[in-house]
């Protein structure tokens, strides 16, 4: 199982101060590592510079202790899957074939995918339960279907990172759940998942460790230690009220904001 690494990582844009420094994240096989912080915070920065679009200022990330800027493009998609935010295509693909898509840094230049990859295809599109939509155009169905559309290229790139832009925002309730779900059976089976949330509530639900980024600063830690109130509230400069709504033997988190700090 590949293990990666962000190792003393910093960042700034030209001319902008450093929205992280010193950054240093372990990314275990079969976790769930979420990233939440206010908007301007560098979450966004951090997935960019995860996913190679582009260069940390300093530092690297590492797979199994090799510098990853080493992979060739091919194989480091071959083990990096990105799921952005949901947002339709320009052209009217079939969902099936969209997830078809994931198999593009697998094949050669003129290879097409063949029946099986198909069949594999709707398989996994059937195990996240959305099957039904195989054959429906993706520039029709709701966004909460295409982001689920989305996770199922990124599992069927069969990569073992998967990277997530903010994949329940603008979602209902609902859908929102149901990414959740989807996110603990990709976890379940050994997938590595970085992802980026504004719901703290989200973050702690499902998230082996969260990464607090804010103000030039950040914390590390499991949900339990990061949920500290006035931890957050300096973060996002807001006061806040804190619960735990017990629901049989599941655990809830209910966090407010009050009024600002």
């Amino acid at each position: 199982m590949t293990t990666w690494q962000v190792m003393d990582a910093s960042f700034h844009y030209p001319s902008k101060p450093f929205l992280f420094e010193h950054l240093n994240l372990r990314l275990e096989p079969g976790t769930i590592t979420a990233i939440i912080g206010p908007n301007g915070a560098g979450k966004t920065s951090l997935l960019r510079c995860l996913l190679r679009f582009q260069p940390w200022t300093t530092g690297k990330l590492t797979c199994d202790d090799q510098d990853a800027k080493h992979l060739s493009t091919r194989a480091f998609w071959n083990m990096v899957s990105y799921v952005p935010q949901a947002k339709a295509p320009n052209f009217a693909y079939q969902c099936k074939d969209l997830v078809l898509m994931g198999l593009s840094n697998r094949l050669s230049l003129f290879e097409q995918p063949q029946r099986k990859d198909e069949e594999a295809a709707v398989e996994i599109m059937r195990r996240i339960g959305i099957d039904h939509l195989a054959n429906v155009s993706c520039q029709h169905v709701s966004g909460g279907e295409l982001q689920l559309v989305y996770i199922a290229r990124a599992l069927f790139a069969k990569g073992n990172l998967m990277v997530l832009d903010e994949p329940e925002t603008g979602l209902d309730v609902a859908n929102q759940l149901r990414i959740l779900e989807v996110l603990e059976q990709c976890k379940q089976q050994g997938m590595t998942i970085v992802l980026n949330t504004h719901s703290i509530a989200n973050a702690y639900q499902i998230a082996d460790q969260v990464l607090l980024l804010a103000n030039g600063f950040h914390h590390i830690g499991s949900h339990d230690q990061m949920l500290d109130k006035e931890r957050l509230e300096q973060a996002y400069g807001v006061q806040f009220h804190i619960s735990h709504v017990q629901v049989g033997k599941q655990e809830f988190l209910s966090i407010f904001p009050i009024k600002h700090a």
